[in-house]
């Protein structure tokens, strides 16, 4: 058994002893060639390449650099510690163990980014540890948690384990070969000489190559640096040409009419909004989409106003959830205004309609503690605000295909929809409005019973695939009461998507790491059977429209401080705004019948034509050098006024 002694001498040391520094440098040689296996994964390397004869070792190596930097300089710094400590024993002890536990964690942490590299395209950093509220709430605890399968813990302990032996075998190998052939100095040269010629080689690979550097990142570098330098885009500074005008609240706008003519029929009073959570245009029927997974949306489609081009704003569930209620974009920052300032001074879709006497509720299948959204929803007058916490249900857990059963913080969507079915039908003379909020589309997705195999390889998207499915049911439930109850032809039903989801496109999976299509375009119908017979509209808009929109139908008036516009007025931007902080810095807008995609990070642009190219695939930026121009000129104007407008809003003691 090996034991350590406090000299940075090995000349009397014997065969069983080895010196502080000797440990350093073997756990970092270790620590090296495990990193290098893990980011050769990261990276599209797999075991049999790497393990095949004519493996691309070189272009795996260059892979790592990033990984060996880290290494190197880790490594170096304790050698001069224990050098400087040459005297202290126990000195040289503690610094070799706090390098040790430094060299696991890092190995612990790159093992942790294999998925979560391959969900979001980058390492993760604070701002997604920010966006997971910090793991404070069960949902995000265990939708993190359901990223690692025994089969991964098994993984990590096994590398751990090879880790320490490998570097244990160094030890003995390095010395013995100080005892018996090199000094301390020419062992030097012999790592010395190669890293002068790896690094600067590696260093041109990279920078000619064509790489993604997020996946290239060290793991430990990329959280701890996130955490300690937090620099914002020059799109929050730099000077602009562009006005306001694309997004200015209604008091700084000229008056516009409200522009809808109701058809012949009682006046709409009620108004409920079925929000679909993490659920994008492209999967829904009437979109086009190809799994047959809405029949009850089907259904009512004669009875309703489809939107064809409707976004949201972020990937985001809260800042959705902001912009749906009152009428604003959301705060441009990887935080959120319901966790930071949730009793904003904004008015809402439920103050309106609250000051005129209507009764309000959410009915939400998760948790709404959640980035701080029930403070948020209540201090928007809702007189119910209700999650799974405050329900009995015998419909709540979720059951996965391995049989597995995850306890979640919330519910089977069912379980709200009766909820909401059983408030709406309480005897009152006052109108309602009423928000639904389903949950069962959310990462890692989860079933009510039996699933169904809708044909495609990915058992997550199938598994999504079911959970949609469950919640067409659940707003068919809801929309077959308000049928018993004669309130179909009196209420205004609104269903939304809060946001997409990806499952593999632009390397991404989830939602909220882009702000492509499949991240932001969402469905929107407006359901009635006395104001709508299956008309569709192409007027561009964004989720912070459909409060404004509401109000019209209403024949109601908008709030001075709302920037959304009905979407069926003629006083509209020719532009929406969106973007995401989380991963990269991606901003864009989209205008007519093109995108425009700035992404920060990288300092690339992207131009899609979404008529001929509705998935994204030929970007047209080299086309477009003049439009490259103004892109930034837009997004800085629409950045730094949004920004200004929260800060006006948020209360002073905040």
């Amino acid at each position: 058994m090996l034991s350590w002694v406090g000299t940075d001498s090995v000349k009397n040391t014997t065969a069983a002893q080895v010196s502080a520094p000797v440990v350093v440098l073997s756990t970092g040689v270790a620590l090296c060639l495990f990193l290098l296996f893990v980011r050769a994964d990261i990276t599209g390397f797999t075991w049999n390449a790497l393990l095949s004869p004519v493996a691309d070792w070189p272009r795996a190596f260059v892979g790592a650099y990033y990984d060996f930097l880290f290494v190197g300089i880790t490594t170096l710094v304790f050698l001069l510690l224990l050098r400087l400590a040459r005297r202290h024993t126990r000195l040289q002890r503690s610094l070799c163990w706090s390098y040790l536990i430094i060299a696991f964690l890092s190995l612990v942490l790159s093992l942790v980014n294999i998925k979560f590299v391959k969900m979001v395209g980058r390492q993760f950093n604070y701002q997604w540890l920010y966006y997971a509220d910090f793991l404070r709430s069960k949902d995000a605890q265990f939708a993190i948690c359901s990223l690692f399968t025994w089969n991964v813990a098994a993984i990590g302990l096994l590398a751990a384990g090879g880790m320490y032996v490998v570097s244990c075998l160094m030890c003995c190998g390095f010395n013995f070969v100080l005892r018996k052939y090199l000094s301390g100095r020419g062992l030097a040269v012999c790592f010395l000489v190669p890293s002068l010629l790896y690094f600067p080689y590696a260093a041109w690979s990279l920078k000619k190559g064509q790489w993604n550097h997020l996946k290239l990142e060290n793991s430990m570098v990329s959280l701890v640096g996130s955490m300690v330098t937090r620099s914002l885009p020059p799109l929050f500074t730099m000077k602009t040409s562009v006005g306001s005008a694309d997004f200015q609240v209604m008091s700084e706008r000229p008056a516009a009419k409200m522009s809808f003519a109701p058809r012949v029929g009682p006046k709409v009073r009620n108004v409920l909004i079925y929000v679909l959570e993490s659920v994008p245009a492209e999967y829904v029927e009437a979109y086009g989409g190809t799994y047959p997974v809405t029949p009850e949306l089907n259904k009512y489609r004669q009875q309703a106003m489809l939107f064809k081009n409707i976004y949201a704003h972020a990937p985001a569930t809260t800042k959705s959830m902001v912009s749906m209620l009152c009428a604003i974009y959301p705060w441009v920052s990887y935080q959120s205004l319901t966790a930071e300032h949730p009793t904003a001074k904004i008015s809402s879709l439920t103050s309106e309609l609250k000051a005129r006497g209507y009764r309000t509720g959410f009915f939400s299948s998760s948790d709404n503690r959640f980035q701080g959204a029930n403070k948020f929803l209540q201090a928007r007058q809702f007189d119910v605000v209700e999650d799974f916490r405050s329900r009995q249900c015998d419909r709540a857990r979720f059951v996965d295909p391995s049989g597995n059963r995850f306890f979640l913080n919330g519910m089977d969507d069912e379980c709200a929809a009766d909820s909401l079915i059983g408030w709406v039908g309480e005897k009152t003379d006052k109108p309602f409005m009423v928000m639904m909020w389903t949950m069962m589309t959310h990462y890692p997705y989860f079933l009510p019973g039996p699933e169904t195999d809708y044909g495609v390889k990915d058992e997550y998207f199938n598994r999504y695939l079911n959970a949609l499915h469950h919640g067409d049911y659940c707003f068919g439930k809801i929309m077959h009461a308000l049928e018993e109850r004669r309130l179909a032809e009196s209420t205004l039903v609104v269903v939304v998507g809060d946001h997409g989801e990806a499952f593999g496109r632009h390397e991404q999976l989830t939602h909220a790491s882009k702000i492509y299509e499949e991240n932001l375009h969402v469905p929107l119908l407006l359901i009635n059977p006395q104001l709508f017979k299956g008309e569709e509209a192409s007027v561009l808009g964004g989720v912070m429209d459909i409060t404004p929109t509401v109000m019209d139908l209403l024949q109601l008036p908008s709030a001075g401080d709302w920037q959304g516009r009905s979407l069926f007025s003629q006083d509209r931007s020719p532009r929406v705004y969106f973007f995401a902080p989380w991963s990269e810095h991606w901003f864009g807008y989209r205008e007519g019948g093109r995108k425009y995609l700035f992404n920060a990070t990288a300092n690339r642009y992207e131009v899609y034509d979404l008529q001929q190219d509705p998935q994204e695939t030929t970007n047209l930026a080299e086309q477009s050098p003049e439009v490259i121009e103004m892109i930034p000129q837009y997004l800085a104007a629409w950045v730094q006024y949004q920004n200004a407008l929260i800060r006006r809003i948020i209360p002073p003691d905040d």
